[in-house]
């Protein structure tokens, strides 16, 4: 019997690893693009507001790449169960705009998938 337990146990840890590589993965990735979002900054007018949103938008996934390192996919998993069960509306509301969100970016546009009129 304890040889299914093993077994779950290792798909676990095995999975565990994964979640974790990929969160790793991603921080890189978001730092590489707060990265280069900063470094178009100061071509403009020095102190123009749009220089302060591009810098204060890359300093965020700067902070974003941190937490995702720091943290991991299992601390990330936590602190968003954490937060639905102290704030379940917010949650669920910030669930349907997500899901939004990620189902246009998902669906292709209607120009793609009809043919085109002849004249």
């Amino acid at each position: 019997m304890s040889e299914p337990n093993g077994v779950v146990e290792y798909l676990k840890e095995r999975v565990g690893r994964e979640a974790d590589s990929q969160a790793h993965r991603a921080a890189r990735g978001i730092r590489q693009w707060a990265d280069e979002l900063a470094s178009t900054t100061g071509g403009g007018e020095p102190g123009s507001p749009v220089d302060a949103a591009v810098q204060e938008i890359a300093d965020v996934g700067q902070r974003a790449a941190d937490y995702l390192e720091r943290r991991g996919f299992a601390g990330i998993a936590r602190d968003v169960g954490e937060f639905a069960r102290k704030r379940p509306v917010l949650f669920a509301v910030g669930a349907v705009a997500v899901g939004f969100v990620v189902g246009r970016m998902l669906k292709p546009s209607q120009e793609d998938t009809e043919p085109a009129e002849e004249p």
